[in-house]
């Protein structure tokens, strides 16, 4: 049985193909509308969004059963048509209860094209541009899409955020393909459409949406394996489930964040700014990364957070602090909560954030020290981080998810920094000075058996980092002479290096274990957050 994971909606194609296919309707309804073209039918609330949004013009006709799907927890009443993949919430509510699926996203996939490897372009005069993807949508594109989207605030015509909903953001410029039934026509690529223009129609009837429903539905059910999701390798590819490590290097001059696997093979610059950007997290189902940069700074030494899709995609920025430099992101394993560090109360404190970007919480309070590098425990309960409130020297303590009840880890009267905790939550892994230079340890939460992992003498070994399942762990060292990135086995063994070429390559994060890998674009809207903070001191971070 092939696991093919697409967007929101990862399913497992033998059994939910299956279930598409049945003789009967899974949801057999009174209020169905059948079709004869294809011997399918509508009902419930997806009939009902259906004729509210022009369902032949923009979804075409049904040509799967509803089934219902469970996955990541959370239940979608799912239907295929010619155009489209209508997904229910289930337990939502209207309007924001139907998605669409990704499907043009899904479809370069399964035709192994690399769509972030598409050209970009400049903004040009008379087109629309989308910095997030760095494409145009000009004519005769543009005003067709323009002029069709997802009803939602009921107001006439469609706004920006309406066409978002249908169609997503643009994928590529406008460019010649050949169709599957062997027509060249001129394309563009979003994220849920393909728009083509048809020049022998008639407007607005030649510019039309591709019918990429029956095209990825037809390559689930033929069992094609390219169509199954498997991207052909290419030199900038990143496929569907890679582990990759991230971390920010200044090979080009300033400080960009790239990825490499963990043989340090096909590394891939992802911000390519002339700003800096720094310190990469993951989000927990690898789909995206936090990090900080001053590419919208007023004033030098001004950071924010800003988060992005794993291949560069969709920038979008998450703080907006005056004056303050927000940085050292961890993003918690819930994924609902961004653990970060900011001098915005004068010193560095730490704080959280929701991953929607509502407004940040203060955790820390302590006007005479630098509490910083926070690390969630594995069940978020508690967060391990470096400060000098000692008065003397950086030791590890360790705090409640709510800033409550922090303790010290006993250690040395050297420096002890850059905390992380073991998958396992047995080891916190660190960097010490207690030996004149900086080597890494694992020592557990109550402060036990220490443990030294390398010793090599003059080197500094920094701001390590757990692999997914422990057995690894990718740290930064200047033993070469340049500071690179390593990776040896958890006990120490095995050092090897993975990036070189000058610069300064530092802070490793790997990437969470079954990742979604590549080209997966969503709109922070629709990541509800299902926790609520309170703001002030000791705040509890629910979950």
């Amino acid at each position: 049985m092939h696991i093919v994971r697409y967007g929101r909606l990862w399913v497992c194609l033998g059994l939910f193909v299956a279930g598409l296919s049945m003789a009967s309707p899974a949801y057999a309804q009174d209020d169905a509308r059948c079709f004869e073209q294809t011997g399918y039918c509508i009902s419930g609330r997806l009939r009902e969004f259906w004729e509210q949004n022009n369902g032949l013009v923009v979804f075409g006709y049904p040509i799967s059963e509803q089934q219902e799907v469970t996955t990541e927890g959370q239940t979608r009443l799912v239907q295929w048509f010619e155009r489209v993949r209508l997904e229910q919430i289930q337990g939502a509510t209207p309007p924001n209860d139907i998605e669409l699926g990704r499907l043009g996203a899904e479809r370069l996939d399964q035709q192994g094209r690399n769509w972030y490897a598409f050209a970009t372009s400049e903004p040009r005069n008379s087109c629309q541009y989308f910095p997030e993807t760095q494409h145009n949508l000009c004519e005769p594109f543009l005003q067709r899409w323009r002029n069709l989207g997802i009803e939602n605030d009921g107001q006439p015509g469609y706004s920006n955020t309406e066409s978002l909903a249908l169609f997503g953001l643009p994928l590529s410029d406008a460019q010649l393909e050949t169709l599957p039934d062997g027509s060249e026509y001129t394309v563009q690529w979003f994220e849920r459409a393909r728009l083509e223009f048809h020049p022998l129609g008639v407007p607005p009837d030649d510019v039309q949406l591709g019918r990429i429903g029956a095209e990825v539905y037809g390559a689930f059910v033929s069992g094609d394996e390219v169509a199954a999701g498997e991207p052909a390798e290419t030199p900038t590819a990143v496929d569907q489930g890679e582990q990759r490590i991230a971390f920010h290097s200044s090979i080009t001059g300033d400080f960009d964040i790239y990825t490499v696997r963990p043989d340090g093979s096909g590394k891939l610059n992802l911000t390519n700014h002339s700003a800096n950007d720094l310190y990469p997290a993951w989000s927990p189902d690898g789909s995206r990364l936090v990090f900080a940069s001053d590419r919208d700074a007023p004033e030098a030494g001004v950071f924010d957070l800003y988060m992005m899709n794993r291949d560069g995609s969709g920038i979008m920025r998450l703080t907006n602090t005056p004056a303050a430099r927000d940085e050292l992101p961890a993003w918690s394993h819930d994924g609902n909560w961004i653990a970060f560090v900011s001098d915005a109360d004068g010193d560095q404190e730490i704080y959280v954030i929701s991953a929607d970007g509502r407004e940040p919480v203060q955790l820390t309070f302590n006007e005479t020290a630098t509490d910083t590098y926070p690390a969630w425990s594995p069940d978020d309960s508690q967060l391990v981080f470096m400060s000098d409130r000692n008065g003397s020297d950086f030791e590890l303590y360790i705090a409640n998810n709510d800033g409550s009840d922090v303790r010290a880890i006993p250690q040395t009267a050297a420096n002890e920094a850059y905390p992380a905790w073991s998958p396992d939550g047995n080891r916190i892994l660190f960097a010490s000075g207690r030996d004149g230079n900086w080597k890494l340890y694992t020592i557990t939460p109550q402060g036990d058996d220490l443990t030294n992992l390398t010793s090599t003498p003059s080197a500094n070994d920094t701001r390590p980092a757990w692999s997914p399942d422990g057995s690894r762990i990718a740290f930064q060292s200047d033993r070469d002479g340049d500071i690179d990135i390593y990776v040896m086995e958890a006990n120490g063994a095995n050092i090897s290096r993975i990036t070189e070429g000058g610069g300064r390559n530092a802070s490793p994060v790997w990437s969470p274990a079954g990742t979604q890998g590549a080209f997966q674009m969503r709109l922070l809207a629709e990541y509800p957050i299902s926790a609520t903070i309170t703001r002030g001191k000791n705040t509890v971070v629910s979950k």
